[in-house]
């Protein structure tokens, strides 16, 4: 047994590039949950997490609960150049723009769906 925090400090690499730490607000309470972000060659990225099996909504989590290893991989589909005006590009194309765009990294991981943002669009999958 043990819990987000210790699973990510254990996998985490030390001292490479494109590996990151990342903090978010839990699903199942206001807490942190932690994962790893790691960059591969290619540009695709890995998030690896520890989450409970059977999550129980509640005020603090348990220090340390029976959990599974969740890898989505995002798949890099496109870099856009980023000084070009994508609003134009939006509007012709008939997709929302200004306040209704999701900012930079939105999103919530989900399966089979694709992600841009920050000039890079990734296709995910969890497995």
């Amino acid at each position: 047994m043990e819990n987000c925090l210790t699973y990510a400090l254990r996998i985490a690499r030390y001292g490479r590039a494109g590996d990151h730490l990342v903090i978010r607000k839990s699903h199942w309470g206001f807490f942190p949950h932690f994962a790893v972000l790691f960059e591969l060659a290619n540009g695709d990225m890995v998030r690896k997490e520890y989450v409970p099996i059977n999550p129980v909504k509640r005020w603090l989590p348990p220090l340390f609960f029976k959990g599974r290893e969740v890898t989505t991989y995002y798949q890099l589909v496109d870099v856009k150049n980023g000084s070009t005006d994508h609003q134009s590009e939006a509007v012709e194309a008939g997709t929302p723009t200004g306040d209704s765009l999701p900012e930079c990294g939105a999103g919530d991981g989900a399966s089979s769906a694709v992600r841009s943002g920050c000039g890079a669009v990734y296709s995910a999958s969890i497995r």
